[in-house]
This record gives structure tokens, C-alpha cells and sequence, in this order.
């Protein structure tokens, strides 16, 4: 009301609490849902939405276009990766689990928190601008946007993502780039699940005192 005092308190993803609780459990979820997965595997997420048409993109494509792209990447040149899925809300799981069953990838279907998978993955990759890019900003894992955004809104963003500060490397319908920002994150080992990895431990007190 009028005359209180009032405070921002922010989103709750980024506030201390939240950072520790997942910290301090996201082991135990992963060997809970994910057994088969464990500390030596390179892990990869990939966020889609709802894998049809959306307004952002050419007329021609979609964006289970370019989730088939991804596929195709992995299958061919990431035979080691276990590439995470983590399907939306909106997700068309039915054409997801079919175009799945047609490929030899290591995979996991997951519904695991983003928070858990960003924390876990070397590579996090979407085809829209998502929150998740934002997230994965603050933990640390590179962030790749694959899209094949639409001539009028790359006249707008001059050729670059319409959220380029939270993306580490955009790539517009070029599967030839995605190979190799793939294969250059990855050598980086950029892998900060746990704090038994270098450099964990204070990236997480860091934020722990935002």
C-alpha cells in the first residue's frame, strides 16, 4: 500500500537459494532419472518448442527443419555425445519420439529441470531465444541458437540473434558451422555439474552472492 517500503525482488531462478538447492541435489536427480549417464560422458542439451512453424523463421522452414539438422550432426560427427532433449510444453512429443526411433544417437528424452541439464551440459542449444540462454549465461555453459530466422528480422538484428547477449554463437541454417562451434566448445571441456570439476566451486560461490 501506499507509504510501505517495497523491494525488486528479481527472478527467483538467480537468487542464492535456488542456485544452492540445485547444486546441492542435481547429482542425486541425475542418477535418479538418468543412471546410465555418468561423470565421463559429454552431454549436450537441446531445447526445442513446439517443432512446427513459427513467425520468426523463413516461410519455408520449420523447426523441426532444423531439429533434423541437429540430429544430423550429432549422428554423424558426435557418435560419443549423449545429446539431452528436453521437450517444451508444446512440444509435439509424438513427432519428436518418431524421429528418434529412426536415428543411432545416444539420447535421452528428459524432463529433468533446465537449471539441472544447463549445469550438466558442455553445450546448450535452442532454435528461438529462450530463457534458457539467459540462464545458461549466468552458470557459464555456451549457448548456440541453430535458426534460420527470417531475411526481415536478420535485416533488423544485422545478422546476428534477436538475443545476442545471451548467445555465444549464432548460426543461421549452416550445418557445416554448427559442426565445428560444436566440436570447438566441446575440446574446451566446458563441463561445471558438480563441484568435484576445476573451477566449479567458485563459479558457484560467486553466485551464490548475487
Amino acid at each position: 500500500s501506499r507509504g510501505e517500503e517495497s523491494f525488486f525482488y528479481g527472478p527467483s531462478r538467480v537468487t542464492s537459494a535456488w542456485i544452492k538447492y540445485i547444486n546441492d541435489c542435481q547429482e542425486k536427480y541425475l542418477k535418479k532419472y538418468h543412471p546410465d549417464i555418468n561423470h565421463t560422458d559429454i552431454v549436450v542439451t537441446f531445447f526445442p518448442t513446439n517443432l512446427g512453424q513459427l513467425p520468426i523463421l523463413n516461410n519455408t522452414s520449420t523447426e523441426f527443419d532444423l531439429f533434423v539438422d541437429v540430429l544430423d550432426v550429432f549422428e554423424k560427427h558426435f557418435t560419443d555425445v549423449v545429446l539431452m532433449i528436453k521437450p517444451h510444453a508444446v512440444t509435439n512429443i509424438n513427432l519428436l519420439v518418431s524421429e528418434m526411433n529412426k536415428r543411432n544417437i545416444k539420447h535421452r528424452i528428459t524432463y529433468l529441470h533446465p537449471t539441472i541439464l544447463i549445469l550438466r551440459s558442455s553445450i546448450v542449444i535452442a532454435s528461438t531465444p529462450t530463457n534458457i540462454f539467459g540462464d545458461s549465461k549466468l552458470i557459464g555453459t555456451p549457448t548456440i541458437e541453430y535458426s534460420d530466422l527470417h531475411k526481415d528480422i536478420l535485416e533488423c538484428t544485422n545478422g546476428g540473434s534477436m538475443a545476442r547477449e545471451y548467445v555465444d554463437s549464432f548460426i543461421n541454417k549452416d550445418k557445416s558451422k554448427l559442426i565445428s562451434d560444436v566440436d570447438m566448445y566441446i575440446k574446451q571441456k566446458i563441463i561445471i555439474h558438480t563441484c568435484d570439476y576445476p573451477g566449479a566451486s567458485v563459479l558457484i560461490n560467486n553466485m551464490l552472492k548475487l
